[in-house]
């Protein structure tokens, strides 16, 4: 077996915002099994999250408060407001109930909205 070579610090463009980033070695070494070198910067890669709809479920909700939390994929919690669960057209949401979401980022951390209901596994 050949031995790998040492991984180096490395400055690379992002396709996207077509800013340097660094690729420390770090990186790179606890990436080993990824073939291919990243085309964007953290920052970017985080937008491209931001923008994607997700999925999970309605973990709990207070209706007199009008706030809940919706448990994702990868077992966190992330707030809800009473007004984004009333646009998917549930104004009495229970725990259970699988939705998908988009994460915008606010000043008091990130939030569910425009939610919409996903149809029960059969």
């Amino acid at each position: 077996m050949v031995p790998e070579p040492p991984a180096k610090d490395q400055y690379l463009v992002c396709r996207s915002c077509r800013n340097r980033f660094l690729y420390s070695a770090e990186e790179q070494r606890r990436s080993r099994e990824r073939t291919s070198v990243p085309d964007t910067c953290p920052a970017c890669r985080a937008l491209e999250r931001l923008g994607r709809r997700h999925a999970g479920q309605l973990d709990w909700y207070n209706r007199q408060r009008g706030y809940g939390f919706i448990k994702q994929s990868d077992g966190t919690s992330l707030f809800v407001h009473a007004s984004d669960l009333a646009e998917a057209g549930r104004p009495r949401p229970a725990p259970g109930l699988r939705v998908s979401y988009r994460i915008q980022q606010t000043e008091r951390g990130p939030r569910a909205v425009e939610i919409a209901l996903l149809p029960d596994p059969e």
